[in-house]
C-alpha cells in the first residue's frame, strides 16, 4: 500500500473508528457493512446493534493542508422483535432505539471526534432484514474535528 492510500484509509478509518468507539460507550454492538452484508450477519451477535452502513456519499474541507472527511452516515439502532408485530407492541422497541440514537448523538457531541452534530434525520423501520428487527435509522453527517494531513 503506498504512502497515499494509506493516508486515505486512515482518514475514512478515523471516522469509522469514532463511531465503533461511541457505540461500545452507549453499549451497543457495532456492525460495519453495507446492507446486504449486514442482513448477512446480524442475528450472529447481541442486539441492540448498531449498523454503520458503507457511506456512499460525503464531503470533505481543505484548510491550511488539513482534509476534514465529512460522511453522510446511515446509522441503524435496531433490536429483534417478534414477526408478528404490531404498531402498539413495537412502540416501546423504537423509543427504546430513538433513545440510544440521541445518546449516540449526544456522546458524538461530548467525545471532541466529531464536529457538533446539530442536525440528523430519521425513518422508523419494521421488519428490513432476514432477521425480524425494528428499529430507527438515523442519516447525519459527522465530520471529522482533527483531520489528516495529506
Amino acid at each position: 500500500m503506498s504512502n497515499n492510500q494509506s493516508r486515505s484509509v486512515q482518514a475514512n478509518d478515523r471516522v469509522r473508528q469514532g463511531i465503533k468507539r461511541i457505540a461500545e460507550c452507549i453499549g451497543v454492538r457495532y456492525l460495519f457493512a453495507s446492507m446486504y452484508e449486514a442482513n448477512l450477519v446480524i442475528g450472529e451477535g447481541d442486539f441492540p446493534v448498531l449498523i454503520d452502513v458503507l457511506p456512499t456519499t460525503g464531503s470533505v474541507t481543505i484548510n491550511q493542508g488539513l482534509f476534514k472527511d465529512s460522511p453522510n452516515c446511515l446509522l441503524f439502532f435496531c433490536d429483534k422483535t417478534d414477526l408478528d408485530y404490531n404498531a402498539e407492541k413495537e412502540q416501546p422497541t423504537i423509543a427504546r432505539m430513538k433513545q440510544l440514537a440521541f445518546e449516540f448523538i449526544a456522546e458524538a457531541n461530548r467525545s471532541g471526534l466529531f464536529e457538533f452534530v446539530d442536525n440528523a434525520t430519521y425513518e422508523i423501520f419494521y421488519d428490513r432484514m432476514d432477521v425480524t428487527v425494528s428499529g430507527v435509522a438515523v442519516s447525519l453527517t459527522l465530520k471529522d474535528a482533527i483531520g489528516v494531513c495529506v
